[in-house]
């Protein structure tokens, strides 16, 4: 890792201007290429995951979240009942930093949660 990239987070913007004006061509593309990077990690930061992806995310088994999610813990979209369901990045990481925790007493029974299709 190049010295710009090691101190990003306490550079000046005057010591980061005189390290671009000093750029050779070819750092100058790789500095290019690495701003559309971290532009395109923005535009994705708030993405939609599915039920699978959700889980994982969160570091939990995927009926926990389905539960979750049935008893309006967690926000989820689906585009009818017993399809598939899908979570906003930002609404996961929000419940995570309010605490994330759940009593088991809270989730639906399986009977009472339409998991969407029979296995």
């Amino acid at each position: 890792m190049n010295a710009v990239g090691a101190q990003s987070g306490t550079l000046t913007a005057a010591f980061v201007l005189d390290g671009v004006r000093t750029m050779g061509p070819a750092q100058l593309g790789e500095l290019r290429t690495l701003l559309q990077l971290d532009g395109a990690a923005a535009a994705t930061e708030d993405r939609w995951l599915d039920l699978r992806a959700a889980a994982a995310y969160l570091g939990m088994h995927r009926d926990t979240l389905r539960k979750l999610a049935a008893a309006g813990a967690i926000s989820s979209e689906q585009d009818g009942p017993g399809c598939k369901r899908y979570f906003r990045k930002s609404v996961l990481d929000a419940w995570r930093e309010s605490g994330g925790s759940f009593h088991a007493a809270s989730i639906p029974s399986k009977s009472a949660v339409n998991t969407g299709g029979s296995r």
